[in-house]
């Protein structure tokens, strides 16, 4: 039986994935390789990593995508071309997800005269025209497949294989099991992506029959992975919008939607205790679909007793903080060093970047005019400057300022942006100004720490649509045994994060003029002894 005759299934199909700095062959340089025949024996596929030329980076978007060069043992780019052509030789097509990308490197090291290509990119979107995304990811997902978890063509590879098998089923229900079946099906006219609805893998029913209640919905993909997790004040306004065909949707939720088979709801008491149940769960789950919140990304830091020294954990010596980002931590050693060794320029550079993020320096000014002159030790410094500061922060907003956890707000610049942030640019250089809106950020950063330690280890309660709800950071104690704790642990990533949460929602409710309390230690049970 002639190769023209044979099912696909039983064709020696070449599937590969090849990945370099650039589309150019001309100019670019391939640094990865793997394929896998579909008639060899075994499931092994092979993998080719290629060493780039001495002077050749990977550009920064492939790093973040977390794209590696060849490691030890990679070859040459003419090694890797003589390895690859006797396969090319005997396979009878070549097949890859997004293979325009692939044909300009084939073309450049083998000419012209290549096997027919199959892009399954183009056969999906035959296919399944209406999908949201045809991404390698997606598709992959979407079959029940194991997605890519690295930037590496074996990964790659192994998630086409996946998806070429899957489609051949759904190719043998459209009558086309032969090549040159497939080969005129796909040189045919291809029916516009936006036409009709979307093509969507959970069942409309189930997100319809969301209740208007405020709570945690988790997106399962085929093989009951959680894949994203969110907070609504109502399940069903908030999963069914992400429904609505809308221009200008990321990338990111295309393919969440595309993958998306199932989903599973928590209802909660208010839209308050959903945002704290979303920030545990996504720290117990890790979502891929979720950036924010990941702890092992955002390390805390510790100052020692004297405020110059930093660590990563907390102990006898390392007690002053914590400090979320390192950056802040190296703003203020930056500074104390510039200030104390009289390095106005080193302070200038440290300034600078950051100038438009930090709040007036107005508060500690004349803290430092003084400081400059005669400077005693960093606590003394950090002391008056925060004194100033609260001073300040209370002049301008009121007594209810000084509340402190309430205002804690998470909007911002990342989770440190605190409370009252304004821009601030200096047009020419003033050393006692520099030095002051360093020492601001500095003094409002340590005032945030401080209202998230406290924050953590008091009762909440507050009135909301009629109703009084209550709500405390740790998890699984009384009360009591609650209270006790966080006096005496250190505050973790977590604590961070929750507290940070909690911190902009009591924010939001009194913008929305609810009542807030916080309660003193065994408040609630003290409360509730009360009214019985």
């Amino acid at each position: 039986m002639s190769t023209q005759e044979q099912r696909l299934e039983t064709l020696p199909l070449l599937l590969l994935d090849l990945q370099a700095t650039g589309p150019r062959p001309d100019v670019d340089h391939p640094f990865d390789l793997a394929w896998w025949l579909q008639t060899s024996a075994g499931e092994a596929i092979e993998s080719c990593p290629i060493a780039l030329p001495a002077l050749a980076r990977l550009p920064a978007i492939l790093r973040r995508r977390g794209c590696e060069p060849g490691t030890a043992g990679a070859l040459s780019a003419l090694a890797a071309r003589e390895r690859l052509a006797p396969v090319l030789g005997a396979s009878a097509a070549i097949v890859a997800h997004y293979l325009r990308f692939e044909a300009a490197w084939l073309r450049a090291w083998f000419g012209d005269e290549l096997p027919p290509l199959i892009c399954l990119h183009a056969l999906s979107r035959r296919l399944h025209p209406r999908l949201p995304s045809h991404s390698l990811a997606a598709l992959a997902g979407r079959l029940g497949s194991e997605p890519a978890q690295r930037h590496r063509s074996t990964d790659h590879v192994a998630a086409t294989r996946a998806i070429w098998r899957a489609m051949l089923a759904e190719l043998a229900d459209h009558g086309i099991r032969t090549l040159p079946a497939l080969l005129d099906w796909l040189s045919g006219p291809v029916e516009p992506a936006g036409a009709g609805a979307r093509e969507y893998g959970l069942d409309r029913r189930l997100r319809l029959a969301l209740p208007d209640t405020p709570g945690v919905y988790r997106y399962l993909d085929a093989r009951g992975q959680v894949l994203y997790v969110g907070k609504a004040t109502s399940l069903h306004k908030r999963v069914n919008s992400y429904f609505r065909k809308r221009r200008g949707d990321s990338a990111a939720i295309r393919e969440l939607l595309t993958r998306a088979a199932g989903i599973e709801t928590t209802v909660c008491a208010s839209a308050v205790h959903a945002a704290i149940l979303e920030c545990r769960e996504i720290q117990h789950l890790d979502p891929p679909f979720n950036t924010a919140l990941k702890q092992s990304r955002r390390p805390l830091y510790w100052l020692d007793h004297e405020l110059g020294m930093v660590a990563t954990g907390h102990d006898q010596r390392y007690r002053i903080g914590p400090w979320s980002g390192s950056w802040n931590v190296e703003l203020w050693l930056g500074a104390c060093e510039a200030v104390f060794d009289g390095d106005l320029r080193r302070l200038q550079r440290i300034t600078a970047a950051r100038s438009d993020e930090t709040p007036q320096p107005d508060a500690v000014r004349t803290v430092l005019l003084a400081a400059w002159q005669h400077p005693s030790d960093r606590r003394s410094l950090l002391a008056r400057a925060i004194r100033r500061h609260r001073h300040d922060r209370s002049t301008a907003t009121g007594p209810a300022a000084e509340e402190g956890e309430g205002h804690a707000s998470t909007q911002g610049h990342g989770p440190d942006a605190s409370a009252g942030a304004t821009e601030h640019r200096v047009e020419t250089f003033d050393p006692v100004t520099c030095c002051a809106r360093a020492l601001a950020t500095i003094a409002s950063l340590h005032i945030r720490s401080r209202q998230l330690l406290r924050l953590r280890k008091r009762h909440w309660q507050w009135e909301e649509g009629g109703q009084r709800l209550s709500i405390h950071l740790t998890e699984g104690e009384s009360e009591g045994e609650a209270d006790a704790t966080s006096l005496s642990r250190p505050m973790t990533a977590i604590d961070w994060d929750l507290a940070s949460v909690l911190a902009g929602e009591l924010t939001r409710l009194r913008q929305n003029g609810c009542r807030v309390w916080r309660l003193p230690p065994g408040g609630i049970r003290k409360m509730a002894s009360t009214a019985t």
